[in-house]
C-alpha cells in the first residue's frame, strides 16, 4: 500500500507540474515570442502566415484567446485527474466518485481533441482577418496527432466502464453476503 500511496503522490506532482508549464508555456508564448524560441513546440500554423511577430496587437490576443480554448479543456481534464488521484489516495478505488472522475477525465479529453482541431480552423481565420478580401483564409486540419490525443482518452473512459462494474459486482457480492 505504501508503494501505491507513494505512486499517487509522484502523480499529483507530476500532474500539478504539468498543470503550472501548460499554462506559463501558453501565457509566455503569446506575450515573448523572441525568448520562447529555445522550446521547440509546434507553431507550424503561425508560421505558415508569417508567425507571431506578423500580427497586430489584436490578432494576437484574438490568438490567444483562441489558443487558450483547447488548453482549458485539458487544463479541466488535470484537475479531474488530480481529484482523482484523491480519490485513490483515500483507497476508494471502485466508489461511484471514481467512477465520475474516470468518466470526466475521458470526456474531458475527447473534447480537447475537438477543439484542439477546431481551434486550428479559427486561429488561421484569425491570422488571415486584416487581409484583403479574397486573400483571408480557412485551412481545416486534422492530424495523426488528434488520432494519438483520443488514445487517454479512451482510455480513461474503458477504465471508468471497469470501475463501474467493478463496483457493480461487489454490490451484487455484498447483496448475497
Amino acid at each position: 500500500m505504501a508503494n501505491i500511496n507513494r505512486s499517487i503522490k509522484f502523480l499529483r506532482i507530476v500532474v500539478t507540474v504539468t498543470l503550472a508549464l501548460l499554462l506559463i508555456a501558453q501565457v509566455w508564448f503569446w506575450t515573448a515570442p523572441v525568448s520562447f524560441d529555445f522550446i521547440t513546440l509546434d507553431h507550424s500554423t503561425l508560421d505558415d502566415y508569417g508567425g507571431i511577430d506578423a500580427l497586430n496587437t489584436k490578432q494576437k490576443l484574438l490568438g490567444f484567446a483562441i489558443a487558450s480554448v483547447p488548453l482549458l479543456a485539458m487544463v479541466w481534464s488535470l484537475i479531474m485527474l488530480l481529484r482523482l488521484t484523491s480519490v485513490l489516495a483515500a483507497g476508494k478505488w471502485f466508489d461511484q466518485l471514481c467512477e465520475d472522475y474516470c468518466l470526466k477525465v475521458g470526456r474531458w479529453l475527447v473534447i480537447y481533441v475537438i477543439l484542439n482541431i477546431l481551434h486550428r480552423t479559427a486561429l488561421v481565420s484569425a491570422i488571415t482577418m486584416d487581409n484583403l478580401p479574397g486573400d483571408r483564409h480557412l485551412a481545416i486540419s486534422f492530424s495523426t496527432d488528434d488520432l494519438l490525443a483520443l488514445v487517454p482518452a479512451l482510455l480513461a473512459l474503458i477504465i471508468g466502464h471497469m470501475v463501474r462494474l467493478a463496483r457493480e459486482q461487489q454490490e451484487e457480492l455484498n447483496e448475497i453476503i
